[in-house]
């Protein structure tokens, strides 16, 4: 059409509308759901695609009414969780499609929300909790569950929680169990630990039990005593203090220290003298050293499981200066050349360690210490004991030559020994001048001249028991010789010298109690038979006194 007027018609056209566009959407095609105590989730699939569209989702719910409660959703929703449901509860569940035209038939399904837990079977603190020791490195944990009932039975999801940590530290350790009893591993030797228990049920969980404590076992020491040293006294050079320190993984209380010590370190172990000390004490005084001794050290450490490895062995070595021994030792004859009755006499030592009390005499007949490897442990030698610098001695043998040293006697303990000197006595003609082969001779009030009796030959079959505080000594008289009369018999005892102490006991006699002596103590002790001529070379054995 113009404005000056219309034109010629176009043809006519046929056209037919759509009658599908103008129905109501399908149903969806499926429907699910999933519940827990209070909630259902509901989730479906679109409609077919036919061509018809979807404005929307009504989703209607109801308690044994279907759609009591219906929900409009948009067309991209396919997924609605319900909310606030009654627990344990059947819900009628429906989803229809929408459009401008109308709405689908409903789509049905049946749902039923859970128990609720909580409520039911609400978690409480474990109750009851007992740990008890396994071993060295694991103790049982168990508990009772109070909202469980007699029969500890679970009906649901929950588990145990269990908190540790070792009282010496701050930091808990966790693990989780689903059962009691539960045993917890790995844990550290002799160590206090505390323990917590609690219920979980997912986001769910009880308070923290009240905490339980419990020790793991002692094991043996892993280690040895340590830095370990020997001190001599000052003052008491024959007095040594021995210290250490503890195992530094003792697992355990240390009981008891074992102090090993020897002169020979090639003896096994079970040869070498031992000392104890109980295990709060970290030093040991040893007292009586044998003079000029090398002594070897070992400890070792004791729990109530038993003994740890012994330490390092350490070394003692005495002080040895030549210096500080007497020195000139000189030996003269009282009676002529050689006589028995000799004086032995000395210097001072030129660097004494300490203030000198006395000196002591060393003499043995030549090569009686053979039998005796080590010097310290040497019986062979008697002993005298002199304030000054010179003594005499007077019951030496005829005819054999003799050996003598000298050592000065410090207010604690004795210092290094001179060298030896030897002295040979005469044959017992050859030693007596006129003036004193007379004075030898006595009247017998028959005017018959005989010799005086001679030195008596020594005892046989010494024997010694030690008691507590004594010593019972029993020996054997001398072969009975007529010139040779036993006048009385005298005894010598001591801790390191045979001839420390002595006491004469009467010729009839063959046994004597040495008494007040010190328990757990070992005693050289002699036995010599003597007249006026002198005394018979001294029988010796050791004995050791019992606790």
């Amino acid at each position: 059409m113009t404005a000056k007027g219309a034109g010629p018609y176009s043809k006519w056209t046929v056209a037919t509308t759509d009658k599908i566009a103008m129905t109501p959407p399908e149903s969806p095609t499926s429907i699910q759901i999933t519940s827990t105590s209070n909630s259902i989730q509901v989730w479906w699939t679109p409609p077919r695609d036919i061509g018809v569209p979807v404005n929307g989702y009504i989703l209607g719910y109801g308690r044994y009414i279907p759609e009591v409660f219906r929900t409009i959703l948009g067309p991209a929703t396919h997924r609605y969780n319900i909310t606030n449901l009654r627990h344990k509860s059947l819900y009628i569940i429906s989803v229809r499609a929408f459009n401008g035209i109308g709405e689908s038939s409903p789509k049905f399904l049946v749902g039923e929300t859970k128990e609720d837990l909580k409520a039911t079977f609400p978690l409480k603190a474990p109750i009851n909790v007992k740990a008890t020791t396994l071993s060295h490195n694991e103790i049982a944990l168990g508990w009772f569950d109070p909202s469980l009932g007699k029969l500890q039975k679970r009906v649901d999801s929950r588990y145990y929680m269990l908190r540790y940590s070792a009282v010496s530290n701050d930091v808990y350790k966790f693990v989780n169990a689903t059962r009691s009893p539960f045993v917890v591993g790995d844990l550290m030797v002799f160590t206090k630990y505390e323990f917590s228990v609690r219920a979980v049920r997912g986001d769910d969980q009880s308070g923290w039990s009240l905490p339980q404590f419990n020790k793991t076992s002692p094991t043996v020491p892993l280690d040895a005593p340590r830095e370990l040293t020997v001190l001599m006294d000052s003052k008491s050079p024959s007095t040594l203090t021995i210290s250490w320190l503890p195992p530094q993984t003792p697992n355990g209380i240390i009981e008891e220290y074992f102090l090993y010590k020897t002169s020979d370190p090639s003896l096994e172990l079970k040869y070498w003298v031992v000392e104890t000390t109980p295990g709060t004490k970290l030093t040991k005084t040893i007292n009586n050293v044998t003079p000029h001794t090398i002594l070897h050290f070992q400890v070792q450490a004791r729990n109530v499981a038993g003994y740890g490895p012994l330490s390092e062995v350490v070394i003692y070595s005495p002080v040895t200066d030549s210096a500080a021994a007497p020195s000139n030792v000189n030996v003269s004859a009282l009676n002529g050349n050689r006589s028995t009755s000799i004086e032995v006499s000395w210097s001072m030592p030129e660097k004494p360690t300490v203030e000198i009390t006395g000196y002591i005499v060393y003499y043995r007949v030549q090569g009686s210490g053979e039998d005796y490897e080590d010097d310290a442990d040497d019986l062979s030698w008697m002993v005298h004991d002199e304030r000054g610098l010179s003594t005499v001695i007077l019951d030496l043998q005829h005819n054999l030559t003799y050996e003598f040293k000298v050592g000065a006697r410090y207010s604690g303990g004795f210092g290094p020994v001179s060298e030896v000197v030897v002295y040979t006595t005469s044959a017992k003609d050859d030693e007596m001048g006129i003036a004193e082969y007379t004075d030898h001779y006595e009247d017998n009030g028959d005017d018959e001249e005989g010799p005086r009796n001679d030195v008596p030959l020594p005892p046989s079959e010494i024997t010694a028991e030690g008691a507590t505080n004594s010593i019972r000594l029993a020996w054997v008289a001398p072969s009975v010789n007529k010139s040779a009369t036993v006048e009385f018999y005298r005894l010598g005892y001591g801790e390191l010298f045979p001839d420390s102490s002595q006491v004469d006991v009467n010729a009839t006699e063959s046994v004597y109690v040495i008494e007040d002596l010190k328990p757990e103590t070992t005693y050289i002790v002699s036995v010599r038979a003597v007249n006026g001529e002198g005394s018979s070379r001294p029988v010796m054995t050791t004995v050791t006194t019992t606790s």
